[in-house]
Order: structure tokens, then C-alpha cells, then sequence
């Protein structure tokens, strides 16, 4: 970040109750860079700890930018022009590194431009069916709009990026995507799945507040859109994260299940757009996870 030519910035550094010498580090830089303030916390969590610098902020747009990511060299000053043109949201691709930082592949949304988001959410879907918009660290949001309809992160285990940018986007007029990668995103692997027993009821409200948001999937875009999330998080990530949650009995699971089952919007959206055949991949798969 502090090698970027546009200087007209200012970086929040949130030391949440490191246990290392990650709190002297930032001290260190806030004495030698005066862009820099430091917010030493205890330990909260992500979500609160990203709301600490929201109350801090005093720019004009608001980046959050991940510990093990990375910014293009030109960042700021690529985004300054579209920045001028007081879009609520500028959206830009990111491009997928390894722990080196050498390239993988890219993610980019289309360019579009939007201006009442609020009656045109086939756009909104086009671009985040292209895999951008629903994380934080894809685009700049105006301060003003999180400041003025006071929105603010929860501190789920997993997933309060999702709620915080449902929020954003409900509250959003206009946006603009840029088909470009001002992002290099850092794939991790073989790292410990982190496990969390609430997945299931956070995927369920985070389909809900997708659904709502693009409007009961009305439009061609907006169906498109949910048909793949829906098979994506219901025939892939809950599976696999219940079959691998040491944590819970296997009567656990079955009861978390029928809660996907037996959900009033997941049951609409499966019978208004024919897709019965989920119901029986959806059992093929609990049963190869969990019967075997």
C-alpha cells in the first residue's frame, strides 16, 4: 500500500489483541508514516474489529483490504477517476496468486454502470454471477452510505462479509464495475478447515437475504444467478463442511439437514423454478457423506 504514487489516502491498522509483535509493528510504521493510525483492541473477532475502523475512517470511500492479500502498484490512482465520479460502489476483478504470490488465474465483472440499482437488479446479478461482489475486498464503498444507514458488521465465525455487503447493497443506488484486476488475491492451501456448527443456518439467512435482494428471482439474470449459488452452497459447501464437523453426532446433521428440507424460501424457489431433481441430488450426496 505505501508504495502507491497517489498519496491522498489513509491506512487503519486494527491490532485486535495479537499475542506477537504485530502491535509494535504497526506502532512502528504510524512513527515513520503520518497516513497511518494504529487501533490496539482486545480480541473480538474480524467483525467488530473491522467496525473499530469504520468509526475511526475519515475518508471519502472505504477499502478493506485482507492481512495476506495485495494491491496493485497503480491502486489508487487507476480508481481515482471513476472514485470522482461519486459512484456509491466501484467495483473492480482480482487475480488469484499462490503463498508466493505467482499467478493463478483472474476473476473479472463485466463493466456496467448503474444508477438506481434499486430497479435494475439484473445488473447486480450479471456481476456477481461472475464471481465478484459479494466479498469485501472487490471494491471501494462511499463512507457516507455505511456512516449514514448505519451499517455495521456482525461477528459470525463465517460469513459477516456476506451480511455487511447484503446491507451495502441494499442500501445502494449506484454502482460501477470495472473489467479489470486491481486485486491479487492469496490462495492458501492445505491450511485446517476451520469449523463452524452454525454454517448451516448462515447459508440458509444469507440465501434468504440474496433472495430478497434480487427480488424473488424474477428476471432472467437474477434466476440465473440464484439457480447457481443455491446448487453451489446446498449440493457442495454444506456437505462437504457437515461431513467433515467432528463436533457434531451424525443426529446433529440429519436435524440440520430438513432444516435446508423444510425452509418455507428454499422450498418456494426449488418448486417456482422445477427444480425437484435438487431434492434427489441433494439426497444422493447426504447419503454418500453420511450413510456410507
Amino acid at each position: 500500500i505505501l508504495k502507491q504514487d497517489f498519496k491522498d489516502y489513509e491506512i487503519i491498522l486494527i491490532n485486535d489483541g495479537s499475542k506477537d509483535n504485530s502491535g509494535k509493528i504497526c506502532d512502528n510504521f504510524k512513527e515513520e508514516f503520518s497516513q497511518i493510525e494504529v487501533i490496539h483492541k482486545i480480541n473480538e473477532g474480524v467483525g467488530i474489529a473491522r467496525n473499530a475502523g469504520l468509526k475511526q475512517a475519515k475518508g471519502r470511500y472505504i477499502y478493506f483490504l485482507d492481512s495476506d492479500d495485495f494491491i496493485e502498484p497503480r491502486f489508487f490512482e487507476l480508481l481515482e477517476s471513476s472514485l470522482s465520479q461519486d459512484y456509491d460502489i466501484v467495483m473492480f476483478g482480482y487475480n488469484k496468486v499462490n503463498e508466493l504470490g505467482e499467478y493463478i488465474n483472474s476473476t473479472k465483472p463485466p463493466s456496467k454502470i448503474t444508477q438506481k440499482i434499486f430497479e435494475d437488479r439484473a445488473i447486480l446479478a450479471e456481476i456477481l454471477h461472475s464471481g465478484c461482489g459479494l466479498s469485501l475486498w472487490d471494491k471501494l464503498i462511499k463512507r457516507e452510505l455505511i456512516h449514514k444507514n448505519a451499517i455495521l458488521f456482525d461477528n459470525k465465525r463465517r460469513g459477516q462479509d456476506f451480511t455487511f455487503m447484503i446491507k451495502v447493497f441494499n442500501e445502494t443506488n449506484t454502482i460501477k464495475s470495472i473489467n479489470d484486476c486491481f486485486l491479487n488475491y492469496r490462495m492458501v492451501f492445505n491450511t485446517k478447515q476451520k469449523t463452524d456448527n452454525e454454517i448451516v443456518e448462515n447459508h440458509i439467512e444469507n440465501f434468504e437475504k440474496l433472495y430478497h435482494l434480487m427480488k424473488n428471482g424474477v428476471g432472467i439474470s437474477e434466476k440465473k444467478f440464484l439457480i447457481e449459488i443455491f446448487g453451489k452452497w446446498f449440493l457442495f459447501v454444506l456437505p462437504i463442511n457437515l461431513s467433515n464437523n467432528k463436533n457434531l453426532d451424525r443426529k446433529t446433521k440429519k436435524e440440520k439437514i430438513n432444516l435446508i428440507l423444510s425452509n418455507d424460501i428454499v422450498s418456494d424457489f426449488i418448486d417456482k423454478n422445477k427444480l425437484w431433481h435438487f431434492n434427489i441430488g441433494f439426497i444422493l450426496v447426504i447419503n454418500y457423506f453420511f450413510l456410507q
